[in-house]
């Protein structure tokens, strides 16, 4: 019984199949009227009971009318359709998934043709379609979302080359293995990834435009020998060309990683790397075809990939001809000695991430020299800065030097900023929104005795700012602005290493009655195109920098600090003194740095610092004061710096006050009665804590008059609440030790001709014996315990 159904069943198929091949066409050609009619046309037309029967269907539109949604759906319930002819019929977007599926949605589909008119092809339109040949595409299409074609087993035709479409996207035609009949568009500036994998029959050469390739965009396909040559900016993928047939490859400038783009390819026999870096192999193992293909690279880089433990495993290592014109720089550039220069005189592009080092005396050119650098806010982690260490004394830029700076924050936010380059205001440029440059008129300070209202108006644009100068700038959006050197001005971008760079100071003091802390100010920067350590400056005074809404003043007899690139200072142009000094070793491409003070490493000091910092939340500023007995209580140009105010500003900003008012932001005083008031500014009611960050005089009690508690900031924090405003009269600090022994009335003082002294040391710090016995005349720093005391010896 079971054989016998069998057997009738296996008959029915027969017949069914047999039925079904000799089947007549079932052909249906209609006209809407109206959007979504496209079912009761169908089924008006005689002879046709079913959707289902028909096989070949064209579609009309009367003009105004689009097919709808229900026409669509109309579409992907006829099962036995094979050819569907649209072209004219109106319709703007074909939707997401229309005939998606190889056994539902038309799966006997063979050939498309998408209406006349049609600009969007939606994502996983024809996916999975096995039986699909052909697609027509008009040429109004204009994006086409991504997997439209994937896993088309036999699509062998669907022409783009009339599209104006700029994206390939991700698996747009991913295994569909017999494409042929195809030409990307020329228009085509972006191929996303698998775009092509596993296209076995793919034969088209690519777009010139082409700015982007995604990872895996040709894995697998066959390319018939295409030599690709890709232009300057074109990002590439990972694996992008892998086992491809390619006979040779071009890479730009921009590839500096190797990302095994062009891995097992067989018939590979010449591949161009114009990086002007070694490009980085460490992540790839060296692959199988390495010993076909010859390398081309840049003549200056040829010993280095001769040297290189990956690439020398290839075939051979020559030297591109003609030279390289232009060169992106994505890495690190090291002409490492006189021997390896860049051939020509090349245009050079430095991207933000990456610096150049000159090393040995020979000569270096090029045209036009472009950097980059990117500017959150001062002393943040997250600026980069294309930076310049030279030590040759031969280095010319024959075109234009520019320095590129993207502003990330625009019209929230001034940016204090120096040049290292003469430059004309007329010559600067905003990528996008427009910009305005002001400079600091610290001869008006000192007429009006004020230390807020001194900047100038907006410069016009035949004012040049000088190399070395302070200004400031403010974008009305986040931009990339561009500073173009003067042509035949000072550039100290490629000084070398053995030159000091002076930047001129104005006295700024002809109101000989304005207090000495609203004298003789500058607005001067960093000279060098790198990161500079303060104790290489030949200035000792201390400086203010613009930080995160609040000004920070450094010494650099007692501060680590880098200034960065392109930072601006404020200084005071002491009595006697015409310019400040930037000597070359003070060049390093990192922030880091190191202690410089060797007095205070020796534990003997003369000087005790005191920093005190008031914080909410993250907000927070410091103030100092340094105990020194040959320093006065008045103001010092050379020891004392004056508080600079951010206006409007929420960040709590706080300062010494001197008996005469004078607000300090450094205050180097003798301990006198161990008493000093501290003024601040609140930017907004709320709780605010006080603490030591910096203590080398030991006990520091702050008294809170309004509340009457002492605290011991040796010991302890103190928290506390105030209102918005300024409060001058609240906060007393007492230092009640130094060096952590003694009263509160002075600092200790040594039996100098105790036989106990310990040590005897010169004034910078070398130690001279521990008797005063046969000393030289002089002034000498002697130390016992933890005590430490000057003596003069006459």
């Amino acid at each position: 019984m079971k054989k016998l159904r069998m057997m009738l069943t296996l008959l029915m198929v027969g017949l069914c199949s047999w039925q079904s091949a000799w089947a007549e066409d079932v052909v249906a050609e209609v006209t809407l009227k109206e959007t979504n009619s496209l079912q009761t046309e169908i089924l008006a037309q005689q002879g046709i009971t079913s959707l289902k029967i028909v096989t070949h269907l064209t579609v009309h539109t009367n003009e105004g009318v689009q097919l709808g949604p229900n026409d669509w759906a109309t579409l992907t319930s006829m099962t036995a359709l094979q050819v569907l002819d649209l072209s004219d019929a109106s319709a703007s977007e074909m939707p997401n998934d229309q005939f998606k599926g190889d056994n539902t949605n038309c799966p006997n589909l063979v050939t498309a043709k998408l209406p006349k008119d049609l600009t969007t092809i939606g994502e996983y339109v024809f996916y999975n379609k096995n039986n699909l040949v052909t697609v027509v595409v008009p040429s109004t299409v204009t994006s086409i979302g991504s997997n439209a074609f994937s896993f088309c087993d036999n699509l062998e035709n669907c022409n783009l080359s009339e599209c104006d479409l700029t994206t390939i996207p991700s698996y747009c035609f991913y295994e569909s293995r017999k494409l042929q009949s195809f030409n990307i568009p020329s228009t085509v500036t972006t191929i996303e990834l698998n775009a092509f994998k596993n296209c076995r029959v793919f034969t088209s050469p690519l777009p010139a435009g082409l700015t982007s390739i995604g990872n895996d965009a040709f894995d697998h396909a066959d390319m018939n020998g295409i030599e690709v040559v890709l232009q300057e900016g074109t990002k590439i993928g990972s694996n992008a060309f892998d086992d491809t047939n390619i006979s040779s490859l071009t890479l730009p400038s921009t590839y500096y990683k190797y990302n095994g783009c062009f891995d097992n390819c067989s018939n590979l026999q010449e591949v161009t790397l114009k990086s002007p870096t070694v490009v980085n192999h460490n992540n790839y193992s060296v692959t199988s075809i390495a010993s076909n293909v010859t390398l081309k690279v840049p003549s200056h880089l040829v010993a280095l990939y001769k040297g290189d433990p990956k690439w020398s495993k290839y075939k051979d290592v020559v030297a591109i001809s003609p030279a390289v014109t232009d060169y992106t720089v994505s890495a690190d550039l090291d002409l490492m000695n006189s021997s390896i220069r860049m051939e020509g005189t090349p245009n050079v592009y430095f991207n933000k991430e990456a610096s150049l080092t000159i090393s040995g005396n020979s000569a270096q050119a090029f045209n036009n020299y472009t950097a980059n650098a990117s500017a959150y806010s001062y002393s943040n982690n997250s600026n980069k800065y294309s930076m310049i260490l030279n030590e040759s004394a031969d280095v010319t830029v024959n075109g234009d030097f520019k320095q590129r700076l993207y502003l990330y924050y625009g019209s929230k936010k001034w940016y204090f900023l120096s040049m290292p380059f003469d430059f004309l205001v007329g010559d600067v440029t905003a990528e996008s929104g427009s910009f305005v440059i002001r400079n600091y008129d610290g001869a008006n300070r000192n007429t009006t005795n004020a230390s807020s209202g001194n900047w100038s108006g907006n410069l016009a644009s035949d004012v040049e700012i000088k190399a070395g100068t302070g200004f400031i700038l403010q974008a009305s959006e986040e931009t990339w602005i561009t500073f173009k050197a003067k042509a035949g001005g000072t550039n100290y971008a490629f000084k070398k290493k053995s030159d000091v760079i002076q930047i001129p100071l104005a006295a700024n003091n002809s109101n000989q009655e304005a207090g000495a802390d609203n004298t003789g100010w500058n607005m001067v920067g960093n000279p060098w195109q790198t990161y500079y350590n303060i104790h290489n400056m030949n200035y000792t005074a201390p400086f203010a920098v613009r930080g995160n809404n609040k000004y920070i003043t450094y010494s650099p007899d007692d501060d680590d600090v880098a200034l960065e690139p392109f930072q601006a200072i404020f200084v005071q142009c002491p009595d006697g003194v015409s310019n400040i000094e930037f000597p070359a070793n003070g060049r390093q491409l990192t922030s880091e740095v190191t202690a410089a003070n060797p007095i205070n490493a020796r534990g003997v000091k003369e000087r005790q610092l005191f920093d005190i910092q008031i914080s909410q939340g993250e907000l927070n500023d410091k103030t100092r004061v340094v105990v020194n007995n040959q320093a006065t209580k008045d103001y010092e140009i050379g020891r004392d710096a004056s508080k600079f105010f951010v206006e409007g500003s929420t960040t709590p900003q706080v300062y010494s006050i001197g008996a005469d008012g004078t607000q300090y932001a450094i205050n180097e005083r003798p301990l006198d009665n161990g008493s000093l008031a501290l003024g601040i500014l609140f930017g907004a009611d709320g709780e605010y804590t006080f603490s030591a960050i910096r203590n080398e005089i030991g006990q520091v009690i702050l008294t809170d008059n309004e509340t009457g508690i002492k605290t011991d900031l040796q010991q302890n924090s103190y928290t506390f609440s105030a209102n918005a405003g300024t409060i001058n009269s609240r906060f007393v600090l007492t230092f009640s030790s130094i060096g952590g022994n003694g009263d509160a009335t002075g600092i200790n003082t040594i039996n100098t001709n105790d036989d106990a002294i310990e040590e005897i040391f010169t004034l910078d710090g070398v130690r001279v014996g521990n008797s005063r016995e046969n000393l030289k005349k002089g002034v000498y720093i002697v130390r016992k315990g933890q005590k430490t005391q000057k003596i003069i010896i006459k």
